[in-house]
């Protein structure tokens, strides 16, 4: 999905996920993609994946780019 986007998108270079996409995985592919991946993790969280969520500069990202994602989405739907 990355990919595509990047394609039809040269600029985008971070994303927001929900909860339910996060593997590590998933975060390992998408670091080498994109500069700032928003992929919060499911569930309760360690000591360290708190501090990483609730920093500023993840929780600026992911009220950033949620809003853009969602307007990509709807435009790959109506196409």
């Amino acid at each position: 999905m990355i990919s595509a986007t990047q394609a039809q998108f040269p600029g985008v270079n971070a994303c927001s996920f929900d909860k339910g996409f996060h593997s590590k995985e998933n975060q390992e592919q998408l670091k080498v993609k994109l500069k700032q991946v928003v992929l919060p993790k499911k569930g309760r969280l360690s000591q360290t994946d708190k501090m990483q969520e609730y920093a500023l500069g993840f929780m600026q990202a992911k009220k950033s780019i949620q809003p853009l994602s969602q307007l990509l989405m709807h435009c790959w739907y109506m196409v």
